[in-house]
């Protein structure tokens, strides 16, 4: 959970043709109509992260399988990840 409680972040699994995948996903905690966002997807055959944490407000670090660190920044009036390294398909 984000440091100011408004957004969470949680791991998916995402259905490919073959295989199945581990995503992050970013998600408000404002109820029913609360948005959502891809944050990360793993490569393929690539387990799901070990760590997912917020950094700050508006940035998430995903530690991944191999223990490499991934950091994404999003913009939480859109509601997208705006910056990252890896982050959102790489």
């Amino acid at each position: 959970m984000s440091p100011d409680g408004r957004y969470e972040a949680v791991t998916h699994d995402v259905n490919a043709v073959i295989d199945t995948l581990c995503g992050v996903r970013l998600r408000e905690r404002n109820g029913l109509f609360s948005r959502q966002a891809e944050v990360w997807t793993a490569h393929e055959g690539q387990r799901c992260p070990a760590r997912v944490s917020f950094t700050g407000d508006n940035t998430i670090s995903i530690v991944d399988a191999r223990g490499r660190e991934i950091t994404a920044h999003f913009d939480p009036d859109r509601m997208q990840v705006v910056a990252g390294t890896d982050a959102v398909g790489s």
